[in-house]
């Protein structure tokens, strides 16, 4: 029975994985209990990691008590369980998986972590729980995306002013996702605290920090292309227009 239950056959590939998916929390302990393999890696994906993509919280905590690799990566895009985990917002997975030890700054091909995806989704309860495990908040992913960049992408202002608070810096990027916080004029803890941000870093970001402090800053203005008669401005767009940040080529 161990062999045929071990074998990368019927019943690892098929039963372990079938058992998960519909949540049987029985038959995966049964199986484990055979000997079957808690590490067992299928096309894309571990059993823990098809575990926690489905929410199936019972079966991820007999997946990790028979042994199974918190840590591990997928073959295909490079995501680990916690990734997988926080960016479906699973909360009660991203904490088993925590106290398992998994690797809060673990990153996937492309450079993603579990922070900016949690963060992408609006996942703010897996955000906080993430934040006390000390990750590096300003990781980059091949795209110089930021867990405040995204965030701020997707209009999720809470999670941005808390990662804020927890030493987030403001880039490029992040100033960019700007443009789709629609109403910043009424986000005045968001602009207190880029401006915090902003005041610890150098140039060229400078002009934006004194910026914010100033006025309300509105992204839709400064990437109009349509000129405006100066008689006709107004301070703020006046200032845009004379202070627009221009990115070197290569930043």
């Amino acid at each position: 029975m161990y062999s045929q239950v071990n074998r990368t056959g019927y019943y690892s590939t098929h039963n372990l994985m079938t058992y998960i998916n519909v949540g049987n929390e029985k038959g995966v302990e049964s199986l484990l209990k055979s000997g079957a393999s808690a590490n067992h890696h299928g096309y894309s994906v571990t059993a823990l990691m098809f575990a926690c993509l489905n929410g199936k919280f019972g079966c991820a905590q007999f997946l990790l008590e028979y042994g199974a690799d918190v840590n591990v990566v997928s073959k295909v895009d490079g995501k680990t369980s916690l990734i997988r985990a926080s960016a479906k917002g699973d909360l009660n997975c991203v904490n088993l998986l925590l106290t398992c030890n998994a690797l809060v700054n673990a990153q996937d091909r492309f450079g993603n972590s579990a922070l900016m995806l949690a963060s992408l989704s609006g996942h703010i309860a897996c955000v906080k729980r993430l934040l006390e495990n000390n990750p590096d908040v300003n990781l980059q992913n091949q795209w110089n995306g930021t867990a405040l960049s995204y965030a701020l992408k997707n209009g999720h202002i809470e999670i941005a002013i808390l990662l804020l608070k927890h030493g987030a810096r403001v880039t490029v990027e992040a100033l960019k996702a700007l443009a789709n916080v629609i109403n910043l004029a009424s986000c005045s803890h968001l602009r207190f605290h880029m401006y915090l941000s902003l005041q610890k870093t150098s140039q060229p970001l400078k002009p934006w920090c004194e910026y914010l402090r100033l006025h309300q800053y509105r992204p839709n203005q400064t990437l109009s292309t349509n000129p405006i008669a100066p008689d006709t401005m107004k301070p703020w767009q006046r200032w845009v227009k004379e202070n627009q940040y221009r990115p070197k080529p290569g930043v």
